[in-house]
């Protein structure tokens, strides 16, 4: 049974802007036969026990005045009352003492009967620049079964309770080369700093974003607290109903949560989905939205992987709704841009080595191909919230050296392209288009067991190449030369490299900067009607730049090193946009 569920206020007056955590404190006993209503079910004269844990869910009456977070901290937004509402729900677990001794798991079609689910509320008074003070019930509230009025009417603060998290203070707004930023002094607890803006302030950036012809909001906690920031646990930054109403309503196509120590960016396609979660839900429960970042502490992975780390950082980047993860409840990939900060590296280090990772629970972990050291943040660029940290992934080859060195090892620290075998990687060989298309598919991180058989009358279904052209082919990266042919074991021509460079970038939806003046070639006139916009786009962009002699060559092989170089460059430029 329920032995005692209590919360440690009944009454609380806040100040606006200034959260507060409560505390629920909730001991179970053993739940006997008949609360569980088994009895006759089971069809024994003596049921079964049954083991459960219990789960604390926080609502709020009124979001715009008081919004809670799912540990119970309650944010303060405007003047107004609110009641907040905590629900003991019991989570069954296992049942024993069955008929035949055994012990079973309970699945989630078990129903909790209603008389084992508890209920508590804390009325709250947000007043403007009142201090905050505790205010008791006039009388206590009735006690649950097997507790005392001493477990639910504390109106002190209990042995260690934390200090009240606050949501800090607005800063400046400023404006960067695409970006309207807005600076905000979290106050800090000792685990997590946090901050809440309130609808005015989002709607003040938000007329500023417009009128800059900015895309881009970020919430930057910064300041003068930028150590003590950088050494809590946790930076949590929480958007209610009416601010998220604002930002979808808005141009934002971009919104990013800047840390000291770290950065997190979503697209408009990750908003537009929070918005069909939170907003667009029939229901008067609208949940809030946190975007938070949280150390993490690599000391319990293995071996292998700690030496791999190093001093490098390991982060949880996680997008909550209300008490869940947006990864627990929607299939729809995110759009997500991470940037943590990095120690200065050992001289002997070679940046190009350092790569993004995701790592599991179980400390196992997989390389992401789109990361990059840029001005020395790992900037890394996925589809999805977990940990993610640096890696320094060596591979050497005896066979490598001089100017493609650094291209190469970049690709490989990364796992996008492997050697020949015996430690080789035969800079100088030519690249055929079957092995050119795979290395676009290693890339974009894509599953090619999907793509079966073969679009092409040349593409054995069974050769290792096949899924690759079958997956470029059905995302309109490749058509063939023609007559239903592919030619995957023909070298790849320079102007036919240009051409599949520039598809590509924009598959991955990256930008492709105009950085430098337009090289006119010597031998432009001999590329293909078909590649001259390609050749034009990525020698702009830096990713090419021709031949010493001033040609490009249109007509010439590729080489092994050639083709680590342009796309080391299209990543390295794509992640820099």
């Amino acid at each position: 049974s329920v032995k005692s569920f209590t919360v440690d206020r009944n009454n609380l007056t806040l100040n606006s802007g200034k959260p507060f955590r409560l505390n629920a404190n909730t001991v179970l006993d053993t739940l006997s036969t008949n609360e569980t209503g088994i009895m006759g079910i089971m069809g024994e004269e003596t049921g079964p026990n049954v083991e459960a844990k219990c789960e604390v869910k926080w609502t709020t009456s009124n979001p715009d005045v008081a919004s809670v977070l799912p540990d119970g901290t309650i944010i303060p937004l405007s003047p107004g009352t609110a009641t907040i509402t905590a629900t003991l729900v019991p989570m069954i677990e296992t049942m024993t003492n069955l008929y035949d001794g055994t012990i079973v798991t309970v699945d989630d079609s078990y129903k909790i009967p209603e008389s084992l689910i508890q209920v508590r509320t804390v009325e709250v008074t947000v007043a403007g620049e009142t201090p905050p003070v505790d205010e008791p019930r006039d009388e206590p509230e009735q006690p649950v079964p097997g507790g005392t009025d001493k477990d639910i009417t504390g109106d002190k603060e209990e042995p260690g309770q934390p200090e009240p998290i606050g949501v800090g203070q607005l800063g400046e707004i400023k404006q960067s080369d695409i970006s309207v930023v807005m600076e905000f002094i979290p106050e800090i607890s000792l685990q997590t700093s946090i901050i809440a803006p309130s609808a005015t302030v989002i709607n003040d950036a938000l007329a500023k974003m417009k009128d800059a012809n900015k895309s881009e909001l970020t919430f930057a906690v910064t300041g003068t607290a930028d150590k003590q920031i950088a050494e809590t646990e946790k930076t949590k930054l929480v958007i209610n109903n009416e601010v998220l109403g604002a930002i979808v309503a808005s141009e934002v196509s971009t919104l990013t949560f800047e840390t000291p120590l770290s950065k997190m960016s979503i697209g408009k396609e990750t908003i537009d989905e929070l918005k069909r979660l939170v907003l667009d839900k029939e229901t008067d429960e609208k949940k809030d939205v946190a975007i938070q970042v949280s150390k993490v502490n690599a000391a319990d992975y293995p071996d292998e992987l700690k030496k791999l780390i190093g001093d490098l950082p390991v982060y949880d980047f996680s997008i909550m709704v209300g008490d869940k993860q947006l990864n627990e409840i929607s299939d729809t990939p995110i759009s997500v841009t991470l940037e943590l900060d990095v120690p200065d590296l050992e001289p002997s280090i070679n940046e190009n080595q350092i790569a993004g990772a995701y790592i599991t629970e179980d400390g196992k972990y997989k390389l992401i191909p789109l990361s990059a050291m840029i001005d020395g943040k790992l900037v890394i660029k996925t589809t999805h919230n977990s940990v993610y940290g640096g890696l320094h992934n060596k591979v050497e080859f005896k066979d490598v050296t001089g100017w493609s060195e650094d291209y190469i090892a970049f690709l490989s620290a990364r796992g996008i392209i492997n050697g020949k075998g015996d430690g080789r990687f035969a800079p100088k060989d030519n690249i055929t288009r079957g092995e050119f298309v795979k290395i676009m598919a290693m890339i974009a991180d894509v599953d090619v067991s999907a793509y079966k058989g073969s679009s092409f009358k040349d593409v054995d279904a069974n050769k290792w190449y096949a899924p690759y052209i079958e997956w470029a082919y059905k995302n309109g990266l490749v058509n063939g030369i023609g007559g239903g042919m592919f030619a995957p074991d023909r070298n790849i021509l320079r102007e036919e490299m240009a051409v599949l460079l520039s598809r590509f970038a924009e598959k991955i939806e990256f930008t492709l900067p105009e950085l430098q003046e337009e090289i006119k070639f010597k031998d432009n006139p001999e590329i293909a009607e078909y590649a001259r916009t390609s050749v034009k786009l990525i020698q702009k962009a830096g990713i090419v730049s021709g031949r010493p002699d001033g040609t490009f060559a249109p007509k010439d092989n590729a080489s092994r090193e050639e083709a680590a170089k342009v796309f080391t460059e299209l990543i390295k430029t794509g992640m820099e946009q």
